[in-house]
């Protein structure tokens, strides 16, 4: 509680000149909403007297996530009557004042550490809980990095990550489809975050990867994340089929029989038909030869999966083609 206009409680706090830092707390107030700041203050006596090797401000203000200033002025944050969690980051990383050295003994100021409630007016009540200062990594992040989707041939997959920069400097993540090959990946192509990735042909068998790599504005890169996404937990066949050929192409994600079923129609009649029987090995090529059609005066020809010529039940779309 603020006894008089602008009170408040230090805490002296020590962090590595170079280094990057987490702040987070809770916070809360019982005496109306106000704008939330963090302040470090180091408007103390420098370490040896009056020299001074690093150009360090007395005040730095925190009013928001990425909001860090030498003038105090409202921003993003507010505290109100229910308990919420702030975190940001802290640079405290100092230009040496031209013509010094870093000598030993001679390191930044260290702050003392306090929170404002507005301008802490007497009777203020401000409440701060689990605060933590913890330091961290400069590089950039891929956050939450995701691929949500049906991992299956023909099927969308979608890639999603948020980057972060514990500088709050701004940048994007790149997201590189790959296939897994022992140690080595092949490249697949370049994708943006939220963009759609059609699972094609070749990567049936074979382990799907997506790379996603943080890189802020200044060229910084981060850690690239990998994510394999889930295999789908349905039973699936695919039908692929080159016309000029006559020839299928059939995968299934099991072992099983089947029948590719060639049929050619003009002005909706069927006027010909030719079966042929597969045998099909999980995630493993099939082919069927269609070649016996006759397709003479046939305006559309279909190409379908079938469990067998008896049931004819589909076992994946049909394939039309005119």
């Amino acid at each position: 509680t603020a006894t008089a206009d602008g009170g408040k409680v230090y805490q002296g706090i020590h962090m590595k000149n170079g280094g990057t830092y987490k702040l987070s707390f809770r916070a809360k107030t019982v005496t109306g909403e106000k704008p939330l700041a963090v302040v470090l203050d180091r408007k103390v006596t420098a370490i040896g007297g009056d020299e001074e090797a690093y150009n360090v401000p007395d005040y730095q203000y925190i009013t928001g996530t990425n909001d860090i200033s030498t003038e105090y002025a409202a921003g993003d944050w507010t505290v109100g009557s229910e308990w919420k969690t702030y975190e940001c980051y802290i640079s405290n990383e100092f230009p040496l004042i031209a013509g010094k050295t870093g000598a030993t003994g001679i390191i930044p100021r260290t702050p003392y550490l306090f929170f404002m409630a507005g301008e802490n007016t007497a009777g203020t009540e401000l409440y701060i809980d689990d605060v933590v200062l913890e330091q961290v990594s400069t590089e950039p992040e891929a956050n939450n990095a995701s691929v949500s989707g049906e991992n299956k041939p023909g099927e969308e997959l979608t890639v999603n990550a948020t980057f972060l920069s514990p500088k709050g400097a701004s940048g994007h993540v790149t997201v590189r489809a790959m296939l897994k090959d022992g140690e080595y990946y092949a490249s697949l192509g370049t994708l943006r975050t939220d963009e759609s990735f059609i699972v094609p042909e070749y990567v049936i068998g074979k382990e799907l990867v997506f790379a996603f790599t943080p890189i802020d504005d200044s060229g910084v890169i981060g850690e690239t994340v990998y994510v394999t996404p889930d295999a789908t937990s349905e039973q699936w066949a695919k039908l692929y089929y080159e016309a000029d050929t006559k020839m299928a192409r059939i995968y299934s994600s099991e072992n099983t029989s089947a029948e590719v079923v060639f049929a050619a129609y003009k002005g909706g009649n069927l006027i010909d038909v030719e079966i042929v029987p597969v045998k099909l090995t999980a995630n493993t090529k099939a082919t069927a030869s269609g070649i016996a059609l006759v397709t003479d005066g046939a305006d559309t020809v279909k190409v379908m999966l079938w469990n067998s010529a008896d049931d004819a039940i589909p076992l994946c779309e049909n394939i039309v083609t005119r």
